[in-house]
């Protein structure tokens, strides 16, 4: 089969390499040689972004577009962006240096993620055109955007020691809820903009308010990444409920990284995380929170490789048990802390992602293959969601972020899990209560 070649992406990402070369590269802090590194993992991006989107465009056409293709565009992108990181000899103290060995972990990332993007496929094929349209909307239902902005100043109130600090720690229960809470009443609402939207003003007002608030909340705190899912949620959820066309989608998608880049120097001018406003600084803190493989490949070089080391998933399994039945959690992090102070890394706050999670537990072969299940298992519960009828979306979006936040780690990952199940429940119930109401209705 023909691989279509996406022009309105490939080309202004290709000019983003030159980019990427004139402003990190310019002042020679690096070798030519590791410029091509930093070339070679550029286009096996571009590879896996032009093959996701060939698959999002015929899923389009086909009414079977699943929201598990959005977890690999996501990786995609955060794959094309710490293309920058050969800028620098190592991105953390202790971490990896040599070139070879980096790409080496940049292309079993580009593995896993390709497979992810076949396995997906297949598995979506499956999934029920019927599951897609939007009569379950009322207008009653924009009654979450406020509802979310009201509880976003409360949720950011309550952590703003979390995001005023770069050390990492265990939230409290309350603060892992609340999170939790900000990030389903986040995509719900996007849902609901998405799905209700009209070329009107006040679609437009609402489609600003949704998106104003993770903006704000990322010049508040310096984290990007609250701001790009969000953002890339928005475009796909109009993809899916058919208001944009994959051509413009597709656009949206070329001007992301750019668009990134600009907001993180904004981001940190404002919440005052550049101790001095420079390229180097910059360069190196984009590619160290959005790098898979560094930091795996770190852990990987300096152990066998081959293991299985279950502490940390026993970890977050504790961590999603209430305390009154689980006991203190205070001490949850001493498993992982040991291990990596016993190989030389020293420092707490580390870029943990899927990939990483897979080799911190099952090594090469987790690094590898931990993406594809996650993938998979979403894709399955996509297909198993569409047979639902019209209310297919909203259960999938209540997955979304549970599936979409790739900078995870077991011991937020798991509670994850629970808090996913809990609001699927709810869901269900809210839907039987609609239901119930609608045919009440119909009787008088």
């Amino acid at each position: 089969m023909r691989i279509a070649i996406k022009r309105d992406i490939v080309i202004p990402l290709l000019l983003g390499i030159v980019a990427y070369i004139f402003i990190y590269f310019h002042n020679m802090r690096t070798s030519l040689n590791g410029l091509g590194f930093a070339v070679i993992q550029a286009l096996l991006a571009l590879i896996l972004l032009n093959s996701i989107l060939n698959k999002i465009d015929a899923a389009y056409m086909e009414n079977r577009l699943s929201i598990a293709k959005f977890t690999i565009l996501v990786a995609c992108v955060y794959f094309y962006i710490s293309s920058i990181k050969y800028s620098e000899g190592e991105l953390a103290s202790g971490f990896i240096s040599d070139n070879f060995t980096r790409l080496l972990g940049s292309f079993l990332v580009f593995l896993s993620i390709q497979i992810a993007i076949i396995v997906e496929d297949k598995i979506s094929l499956k999934i029920s055109p019927d599951g897609y349209g939007v009569d379950w909307f009322a207008p009653q239902f924009y009654i979450a955007i406020p509802v979310f902005v009201l509880f976003s100043i409360f949720e950011f109130n309550y952590n703003i020691n979390y995001y005023s600090y770069s050390v990492l720690y265990i939230p409290d229960a309350m603060g892992q809820l609340l999170m939790f809470i900000y990030s389903s009443l986040l995509y719900f609402a996007i849902m609901v903009v998405a799905a209700g939207f009209r070329k009107s003003f006040g679609s437009v007002l609402l489609l600003a308010i949704v998106v104003m608030v993770p903006l704000i909340r990322a010049l508040g705190t310096g984290k990007r990444s609250a701001l790009m899912l969000p953002m890339l949620a928005i475009g796909y959820s109009f993809v899916l409920y058919k208001k944009i066309s994959i051509k413009t989608f597709t656009r949206f998608i070329s001007i992301v990284p750019f668009a990134f880049l600009l907001l993180t120097v904004i981001s940190f001018s404002m919440s005052d995380r550049m101790s001095t406003f420079t390229t180097e600084y910059i360069a190196k803190d984009i590619a160290y929170r959005f790098d898979f493989s560094d930091f795996p490949m770190t852990v990987l070089s300096k152990t066998s490789g081959v293991y299985v080391r279950l502490e940390q998933i026993l970890d977050g399994i504790k961590v999603s048990i209430p305390s009154i039945l689980g006991g203190s959690k205070s001490n949850l992090t001493a498993s992982s802390t040991q291990f990596y102070n016993s190989i030389g890394l020293n420092g707490r706050d580390y870029t943990d992602s899927f990939f990483s999670m897979g080799a911190d537990a099952f090594g090469y072969i987790g690094f590898v293959l931990l993406f594809v299940i996650i993938v998979a298992v979403f894709a399955k519960i996509e297909v198993y969601f569409s047979r639902k009828g019209k209310v297919s979306n909203a259960y999938r979006f209540a997955c979304f972020s549970l599936f979409t936040h790739l900078e995870s780690s077991w011991i937020y990952f798991i509670p994850a899990i629970r808090n996913t199940i809990l609001s699927l429940i709810i869901m269900k119930l809210f839907f039987v209560i609609l239901d119930r109401i609608r045919v009440r209705r119909k009787r008088t």
